[in-house]
């Protein structure tokens, strides 16, 4: 399991609660929550029993969607979160035509780079759709919009 939260993971539950996992809680424990009767069931599969298989599976499944959700339980990092504003940014400067604030966008852009922040496909698709909207060339409201489907923000 993973989490952003210090010290463990929250964990929905089957009787749809919510659970604080700690840390250090074994494997042991970690499957026993995904058993009906909340202890682990030791008997070997049984593949002619159907009713057995498909119960095994279904625990699995629910097991692997807890740690699923553990795993995107934390917010998004400050470096997304700058990100996501200076698309938004840019997005603005283009819809609004303020050329002074696409230049601040470019520096920012650059500059985020400089420092490690923002990758270089990133950097060179905003370039890319930058030089667009600078030049008056159509289209670059459109690419920023498909760039921030291509990379949605994390809820």
């Amino acid at each position: 399991m993973h989490s952003e939260h210090p010290g463990g993971a929250n964990v929905l539950m089957g009787d749809h609660s919510v659970q604080f996992i700690i840390d250090d809680t074994s494997f042991t424990v970690c499957r026993d929550l995904c058993s009906r009767q909340g202890g682990g069931n030791n008997r070997v599969l049984n593949m002619s029993d159907k009713g057995h298989l498909v119960r095994w599976f279904a625990r699995a499944l629910v097991f692997a969607i807890l740690v699923q959700c553990a795993s995107g339980c934390g917010k998004p990092t400050e470096e997304t979160r700058q990100n996501r504003r200076l698309v938004d940014s840019l997005l603005t400067a283009v819809i609004t035509g303020n050329q002074e604030q696409l230049e601040k966008c470019k520096g920012m852009l650059d500059q985020r780079r400089s420092e490690g922040l923002l990758s270089d496909d990133s950097h060179k698709r905003l370039n890319e759709i930058f030089d667009q909207a600078r030049s008056g060339q159509g289209g670059p409201e459109t690419a920023l919009y498909e760039f921030r489907k291509s990379e949605p923000f994390p809820k």
